[in-house]
């Protein structure tokens, strides 16, 4: 419903969507979320949030399964920090990127159990002081 909202708000800009799913468990958020990026997305990148047991590429490359099929390609960038940069950054103008999924949180839950991470927001405003349109 998000990304449909976007491209109805906001005609002809480009839409990015970052996310990443669970690992472990909701793996029917992979189907969703990937047909609607796949769907709705002019870019699509995927990253970790809260991988769990799981590898993040092998949780990208499930919900790539979902978004192939609408013809569209993604990127894998699996450090979470490093891919909301190049979201932002790399954006054409003009552009609306949308950071889905880990929100305010401020921990990832990794295999050997959680660990600290910086929030989207934050990220989001480290990079746009870096954006230059």
């Amino acid at each position: 419903a998000l990304l449909s909202s976007v491209r109805r708000e906001f005609p002809g800009r480009q839409l990015t969507v970052l996310f990443g799913c669970t690992g472990g468990k909701g793996l029917d958020r992979r189907e969703g979320m990937g047909q609607a990026a796949g769907r709705w997305a002019d870019r699509i990148i995927l990253t970790e949030d809260d991988p769990g047991p799981e590898e993040v590429p092998d949780i990208c490359a499930d919900i790539g399964g979902y978004i192939a099929p609408f013809g569209k390609t993604w990127t894998v960038i699996p450090d979470r920090e490093e891919a909301v940069e190049r979201a932002i950054l790399e954006a054409d103008t003009p552009a609306v990127v949308v950071l889905a999924g880990k929100g305010a949180e401020q921990q990832q839950k990794r295999k050997n159990g959680p660990e600290p991470c910086v929030p989207d927001s934050l990220l989001a405003r480290r990079a746009l002081k870096h954006y230059d349109p």
